[in-house]
C-alpha cells in the first residue's frame, strides 16, 4: 500500500509539474540534425525526420522498425511521447503505447518466499 501510494502522490506531482510548465509549441524547433532522440538506440532527429519523408515508410510501425526508435531497453517509455509527435507533425498517426517493463523471471526466483520486509508490509 505504501509503495502504490507513492508511485501516486509521485504520477500526480508529475502531472502537476507537466501543466504548470508545459513545452512549447515549438520544442521540435530546438532540435539538429544530430539530436539523439531514442538513446537506448541512439536514434538522430534527422533519421527519424528521413524515416518519416520516406514513401515506403508509410506508418510508425514502419518508421520505428526501420529506425529502432523505441525498441530498445526501455520500450519506448522514455522516447515514446517525442517519436509519436515528430511523426503526428509529419501526418503519421502514432500513440506511445503505455506497457509495463518487462523482464524475464526464473521460475526459481517466483517460488522462492517473499523477503521479511515485503512480507511486512
Amino acid at each position: 500500500r505504501r509503495r502504490r501510494r507513492r508511485r501516486d502522490q509521485a504520477r500526480a506531482f508529475a502531472g502537476r509539474l507537466a501543466a504548470a510548465h508545459p513545452i512549447g509549441a515549438a520544442w521540435s524547433d530546438w532540435m539538429r540534425p544530430e539530436t539523439v532522440v531514442c538513446r537506448c538506440e541512439e536514434t538522430t532527429y534527422d533519421t527519424i525526420c528521413r524515416a518519416a519523408g520516406d514513401q515506403a515508410s508509410g506508418s510508425a510501425r514502419a518508421v520505428r522498425l526501420g529506425t529502432r526508435a523505441g525498441l530498445g531497453p526501455c520500450q519506448a517509455r522514455i522516447c515514446g511521447p517525442t517519436v509519436a509527435e515528430l511523426l503526428a507533425r509529419r501526418g503519421i498517426t502514432a500513440t506511445p503505447h503505455h506497457r509495463p517493463v518487462a523482464q524475464p523471471i526464473r521460475l526459481g526466483e517466483l517460488a522462492r518466499p517473499p523477503h521479511e520486509e515485503e512480507s511486512g508490509s
